[in-house]
């Protein structure tokens, strides 16, 4: 069975993971940022509160969504998604993709 989470080739992968970094930036980095802003942290609460404060200085590179915006953001998602899963599936047909 296909799982509808997964990528059908491995240029599919790494399109959305390019996609990814060009609206998000460097995901490695940004977690790198975290880590260090919450590696003092003792508790889940403490380390909110540092990761909070960091984004605030700007040390940990956040964005601000509203909620319709984050509703939009899904919904351009999925249209993405979809139309990357009907390409792969039209490609595969003429020519069988490199699995992931």
């Amino acid at each position: 069975a296909e799982r509808a989470d997964a990528y059908l080739s491995a240029a599919a992968g790494d399109l959305v993971h390019r996609h990814t970094s060009a609206l998000f930036g460097n995901i490695s980095l940004l977690s790198s940022q975290v880590e260090k802003a919450i590696e003092e942290a003792h508790s889940e609460e403490e380390a909110q509160m540092l990761l909070e404060e960091a984004m605030r200085t700007g040390r940990v590179e956040s964005i601000e969504l509203s909620l319709m915006g984050v509703r939009r953001l899904v919904l351009e998602a999925v249209a993405v998604g979809s139309l990357l899963w009907d390409a792969e599936r039209s490609v595969d047909m003429q020519c069988p993709l490199t699995q992931v």
